[in-house]
């Protein structure tokens, strides 16, 4: 599964840095773009149209050959050897880095390299070995541990996102947690300014905690915690 999104998007999906699932995904952290992309159609070779329908055919035939017989995918011993020595040193050198509270992402990532390492020497796959062994290349196992050496820092990157945003929640919800269940807008511009907030950004801080679900505007001027804000 391949998901797109945004990194204030990212806590819809996981909520903090401890959530098993965390460690299970692969991050790859695009930043914005700077410059502007012409929105002018295009055609020829080039063409998104003409470029999705030959993936299509393509993603096809693979199918087709890879559910045609049962396969084994494999390394060679000195691939293993490899394998397990990158394992190893990464480990190290990412905990000296990261800290040992990050051992889980370090393994997942590794043994994800193991599954790119498939998909890789699949998609060079043209036909079915007569022994149903995919053994894998040497150039496909170097890429995938370049690969999962890349989307380890971008797991670090998003964890450390994660960490500030989950900051950012406790500091907003120690406020709110100064009102009763129920406030006005008031209530909540009297409060913002003996902590030195201005009206206007007072007003900014209500809009942003409603986004964040952490309150509910019950009637015009009113609001409520909900469970999550408190």
């Amino acid at each position: 599964m391949n998901v797109t999104m945004t990194m204030e998007q990212l806590s819809s999906l996981v909520n903090e840095r401890e959530n098993g699932l965390f460690s299970r995904i692969l991050f790859y952290y695009l930043p914005s773009r700077s410059g502007f992309t012409c929105p002018k159609p295009k055609t020829g070779e080039n063409c998104k149209k003409t470029a999705s329908t030959k993936m299509k055919k393509m993603v096809k035939e693979w199918y087709e050959l890879l559910h045609s017989e049962e396969l084994t995918f494999a390394f060679s011993d000195k691939q293993w050897d490899i394998f397990t020595h990158f394992g190893k040193k990464k480990k190290n050198l990412f905990i000296a880095q990261y800290g040992d509270k990050n051992t889980d992402i370090i393994f997942r990532t590794a043994l994800s390299s193991f599954k790119i390492a498939m998909v890789l020497s699949a998609i060079r796959l043209n036909k079915i070995p007569t022994d149903g062994i995919v053994t894998c290349l040497d150039k496909d196992l170097n890429s995938a541990l370049i690969i999962a050496e890349t989307l380890f820092h971008h797991s670090m990157m998003a964890a450390d996102i994660l960490e500030k945003k989950n900051k950012k929640t406790n500091t907003d919800t120690n406020f709110i947690k100064q009102f009763s269940n129920e406030f006005t807008t008031k209530d909540f511009t009297t409060l913002a300014s003996t902590q030195g907030m201005s009206e206007r950004n007072a007003m900014r801080k209500l809009k942003m905690l409603i986004e964040s679900n952490l309150i509910t505007k019950t009637a015009h001027g009113q609001y409520k915690i909900n469970k999550n804000g408190k």
